[in-house]
């Protein structure tokens, strides 16, 4: 019996090839689309999940305040970043602590082997307890000791063969720093997986830290509790509360330094964040990695859904229109003792047929898009989890599901047929059926045109923050990347001047930090009108004395950094005003002359600049302070356009001069700057394909129930051609039903885009207003292209001749 079905079914998809086509292949785009979606979230929702102790496994956070009868910490105030001290201590203090692992690594490292040097930014300082906490998998090498003495190194597959080619890593020796001290490489892992928040290709052991920082004198790098440059990571013993260790951590800080935190007054608090939330969830500062955005996952989760409903409302829509064209072989297998319980099976089977043909598409489709997806989303999906179990789990549940709701309807409702009277020839549509048609096509426009909408809101959000004024000039500046090499450093005056005397070259300066790149904070204490020294937690720029006026900002009051000013370079501070509003200075001008304290340095606050956009536009402009100082990370020039490409070439020529060990490393700090957006940028692509593929599968289905109201209508039109109706008149009549639909869609949509993309925008503090052009626009894209697709239908229907309709009458 089974088999019969499935040759009927084939039967009828072979004498429909239209139908089939539309129905088989807007099922597949929907499926495979979510498919992607739907493996992309999971990726993200599944950060560090791979590790064996993931449940076990926290992150250490800590809030630093100065200050009396302060309000609790908010998450946001605590920071991922801290010191070196507190791990050794927990494991020693608290026996429900397994292990704990520090990894340090915010600085670039000059890595090389011969006449090769790589300036590297992925990398760690890692204790020997690393592969004890983490499962990350070393191919060669002994877990137990690659980290443990000075001077080792564990590289990646992919950078072992960037430093050795085909030769064996293991033993070999690269240099470190611009002094090119000895590393011996302990081991080689697998490339890390993407779904962590740990972003490094190469691992030094920590040893090696330690001993350069104590043979410099800087012994309290790894003895304070107040310097902070380490992650800290803690793994507990099975069937331990991490809220309760967290209940003991004051009593811990009170015992090591709570003397310390007596004059003047401070709160040290620490928090234990699950691994597996690192990457999504948590909201603390200074992350070893990047960031995901839990907002996005959601609309994503949405998009998906709607597009996997768009396909299957459109699957359901054209089986039940097209049902009702097998009347008569219904009406005749009846009337020859067909079962109604055979004829619901036979419908239902056919639909789970076209079901299963478009999965199989669809998998087809994903794996060949796969690649594509991975480039426009940023990440490295493994084509394997197509075949997962679980994959294959939910396809089969899902196939069987759309064909059931898809064939449920037809199914029911022609086994219900009288034969006497539908082969007569007096069977015609539902009414209910049409109105369930109706209402379908509503629902898909609307979810299509929510998508528009979005798309256009995404678009233009992300033109505004490029196009944003930020305060400062950032074109025309060309950014040298020397990672604080203490050669360059000690240097530095020469380098400037050889640079200087570069054609097209029209200023010269360094800096620590970049506008949208990595800057610290600095705990502060600055003198109040009334005298009292307010700490605050601003962001530090240190800079030397050209830079702030190279980069034009504006100065409210006081003045800019000179080399005129002999103190300038140790007892000077400049603030931005929201750092002044934050002191309680409602005047600029009244902070100038003030103390202040920062990191060991004294002395006055000369001048107050003007706000500017030196983050992400989607952050507040938070406080900000700069300083001259002599250990810098970047040379920026500004050039001329006149010549950009002659200008670059005598650059890196005069950089091979004066720095023949460092690698040439140069970008623009606008692009640099915009970079920050690439997120979005990404966000917004992906958000527009999806979008457009929506369209695309609404318009399919569109297309199908055109041809359908065309071919029902068919005597309809030729009479109303006989009576004189010209070829638009058929096109209106046949449209207007359609566009009607479309714009009921349009009208549901509204409110739910506008209340969608609100959310999204609020994540956004300079943000664009969704006015009523976008809405404009979208209604207007979305009646178009329903025209477009109904009107070529009703163009056929139109310039058919009516003899040829009217005959059969």
């Amino acid at each position: 019996m089974f088999k019969n079905y499935i040759k009927i079914a084939l039967r009828n998809l072979w004498k429909n090839p239209g139908y089939s086509f539309i129905n088989i292949g807007g099922l597949a785009i929907g499926i495979s689309c979510c498919l992607l979606i739907g493996i992309y979230v999971s990726h993200e929702w599944n950060y560090d999940t791979f590790h064996e102790k993931s449940d076990r496994l926290y992150r250490l956070t800590y809030e630093h305040r100065i200050g009396e009868d302060l309000p609790p910490a908010t998450p946001e105030e605590y920071m991922a970043w801290g010191s070196a001290a507190i791990a050794p201590l927990l494991e020693q203090d608290f026996p429900e602590v397994e292990h704990t692992v520090r990894l340090s690594g915010r600085h670039q490292q000059l890595i090389s082997r011969g006449d090769e040097a790589f300036q590297e930014e992925r990398y760690f300082f890692a204790d020997p307890s690393f592969f004890d906490v983490f499962s990350f998998s070393l191919i060669q090498g002994d877990p137990e000791t690659a980290l443990v003495q000075p001077n080792s190194i564990i590289l990646t597959e992919s950078s072992a063969v960037r430093y050795f080619g085909e030769e064996d890593p293991l033993g070999k020796l690269l240099q470190l720093g611009s002094e090119e001290t000895p590393l011996t490489v302990t081991g080689v892992m697998a490339d890390i997986p993407s779904n962590t928040h740990l972003d490094f290709n190469m691992l030094l052991s920590m040893s090696t830290f330690e001993n350069e920082s104590r043979a410099i004198d800087r012994a309290f790098v790894f003895d304070s509790w107040g310097y902070v440059d380490f992650f800290t990571y803690v793994l507990l013993e099975e069937n331990t509360s991490a809220e309760a260790l967290e209940e003991k951590l004051p009593a811990f800080v009170q015992k090591y330094v709570g003397d310390e935190l007596q004059d003047p007054p401070q709160t040290l608090d620490f928090n234990l964040e699950p691994i597996t939330e690192a990457y999504l969830s948590v909201v603390s500062g200074f992350q070893p990695g990047p960031k995901g955005n839990e907002a996005n996952l959601y609309i994503f989760s949405f998009i998906g859904f709607f597009i996997l409903l768009i396909a299957c409302v459109n699957f359901m829509n054209l089986a039940t229109a097209y049902s009702t064209t097998r009347a008569k072989e219904v009406g005749i297998r009846k009337s020859i003792g067909a079962k109604r319980g055979g004829l619901i099976w036979q419908f239902i089977s056919e639909a789970i047929l076209l079901a299963g043909t478009a999965t199989v598409l669809a998998l087809a489709i994903s794996q060949i898009a796969l690649p594509f997806f991975q480039e426009l989303s940023g990440k490295e999906i493994p084509g394997a989890i197509f075949t997962g179990i679980h994959v294959i789990a939910i396809l089969i549940i899902g196939t069987v599901a759309v064909g059931l709701l898809a064939g449920f309807y037809p199914a029911f409702v022609l086994s219900a047929f009288r034969p006497v009277q539908v082969l007569k020839g007096n069977f015609s549509s539902s009414g209910s059926g049409a109105a369930l048609r109706k209402g379908l096509v509503v629902f898909q426009f609307t979810a299509a045109i929510v998508l528009i909408i979005g798309t256009l809101v995404v678009r233009n959000q992300l033109q505004y923050l490029q196009e944003q004024p930020l305060g400062f000039q950032d074109r025309q500046q060309l950014v040298l990347d020397y990672g604080a090499d203490a050669l360059v450093n000690d240097n530095i005056d020469n380098i400037k001047q050889e640079f200087e005397r570069v054609p097209g070259v029209q200023n010269v300066s360094a800096t620590r930090s970049i506008p949208g790149g990595y800057f610290p904070h600095a705990t502060s204490q600055i003198e109040t009108a009334q005298g009292a020294m307010q700490q605050i937690n601003p962001g530090l720029y240190e800079v030397d004395a050209e830079f702030l006026n190279q980069i034009e900002v504006e100065v409210a009051a006081g003045r800019l950094f000179s080399e005129d000013y002999s103190t300038d370079a140790e007892e000077a501070l400049i603030i931005n005003d929201v750092a002044a509003e934050q002191l309680g200075y409602s005047d600029p001008s009244e902070v100038i002359g003030k103390r202040f304290q920062q990191w060991g340095r004294e002395g006055e606050v000369i001048g107050v600049v003007k706000n500017f956009n030196h983050e992400s536009l989607q952050n507040e402009i938070r406080p900000l302070t700069f300083r001259v100082a002599p250990w810098l990370n970047y040379v920026v020039l500004q050039v001329s356009t006149d010549d950009i490409s002659a200008t670059l070439s005598d650059v890196e020529a005069t950089w091979r001069e004066v720095a023949p060990h460092r690698p040439f490393l140069f970008s623009f700090l606008d692009q640099s700057f915009d970079a920050q957006y690439q997120t979005v940028e990404k966000f917004g692509a992906l958000f527009g394909i999806f979008t457009a593929l929506a369209i695309f599968v609404a318009c399919l289905g569109l297309f199908g129930l055109a041809a359908y109201a065309a071919q029902q209508r068919t005597k309809e039109i030729g009479v109303r051609k006989v009576l004189g109706a010209t070829v638009r008149d058929i096109i209106a009549l046949l449209s207007k039903d359609f566009v009607k639909l479309v714009c009921i869609g349009f009208v549901i949509a509204i409110p739910i885009a506008w209340y969608v993309m609100n959310q999204w925008l609020a994540d956004f503090a300079y943000r664009i207003d969704i006015g009523w052009r976008i809405f404009a626009i979208a209604g207007a894209i979305a009646i178009l292209v329903a025209l477009i697709t109904v009107s070529w239908q009703s163009l056929r229907a139109a310039l058919m001749n009516p003899i040829n309709s009217l005959r059969s009458e």
